[in-house]
């Protein structure tokens, strides 16, 4: 699209060009209305091929013929000089915190995360690979505070209810947990949730998740890959914990950064 309107049917051009031969009838001098409005024009003008005979126009409007040459070379290096800046703005976000050449690393997490998680708890995999189900499926919601250190390691503290009950009867927060967290250079990373003594939930029970980190690392995005009970029997009663203690579970859990915490 071109910077000014073209008419046509007149015989008579209206277009940029032409309107740029009728200003440079008029003499500009420095710090002039008409030179203000040369300068404008110059930069507002898209640079295409199209517009180059209008922007050369417009720089020998403001600069002079003599001083043309000499300012179409500066402004050239100059905007040779940003593109070269862009790029190395790019590359250094893409190097950024992380390994070379990546965007994250285990810095990327640090500080607290609130996450609130949903599923289904389906029943126990057996040791021929199959999930065999509980006498009827466990409806999960679970709240909780992550507190990453940006080394690999977090806190957390939960309140969750399955099938309607709170988690192991305890109607408060359970800190009674820790766990270990991977990011890579590409931003996906995992999860380790293991619970310790202390609490309702038995010690020993774990959650594994994959996760995604987005939103200039203030989102994860996960989903659980591994979680693992400390007792319970599926319905046709082939899979018992123990020996096979790992659930088949449909979970996803979602964490955003808490950007006002402790009132600070």
């Amino acid at each position: 699209m071109g910077f000014l309107a073209s008419g046509s049917g007149t015989g008579r051009r209206t277009d940029g060009l032409s309107f740029s031969h009728r200003l440079l009838r008029k003499r500009r001098q420095p710090g002039s209305t008409a030179a203000a409005f040369y300068f404008i024009c110059l930069n507002w003008a898209p640079i295409s091929p199209g517009n180059r005979p209008l922007r050369a126009l417009m720089l020998r409007a403001w600069f002079g013929d003599k001083e043309m040459a000499v300012k179409i070379k500066h402004l050239s290096i100059l905007s040779a000089t940003a593109v070269a800046l862009l790029s190395l703005s790019g590359a250094a976000q893409a190097g950024g915190p992380g390994s070379p050449g990546g965007l994250c690393s285990n810095a990327t997490l640090k500080g607290p995360f609130g996450f609130i998680g949903h599923g289904e708890i389906l029943g126990l995999i057996g040791g021929d690979g199959t999930v065999h189900t509980y006498a009827a499926p466990s409806i999960l919601d679970d709240v909780a505070l992550v507190t990453f250190d940006g080394m690999g390691h977090f806190s957390r503290t939960d309140f969750g209810v399955i099938g309607g009950l709170p988690k192991g009867g305890q109607i408060t927060f359970n800190p009674n947990q820790s766990g270990t967290y991977t990011v890579n250079s590409d931003c996906t990373g995992t999860m380790k949730i293991v619970y310790t003594a202390g609490g309702a939930v038995p010690a020993g029970v774990e959650t594994d998740l994959n996760i995604v980190v987005a939103a200039d690392g203030t989102l994860i995005e996960s989903v659980v890959y591994r979680a693992v009970t400390a007792s319970g029997e599926s319905a046709d009663g082939v899979a018992t914990c123990p020996p096979n203690c790992e659930q088949g579970v449909q979970e996803s859990f979602e964490g955003k950064k808490v950007l006002v915490y402790g009132f600070r």
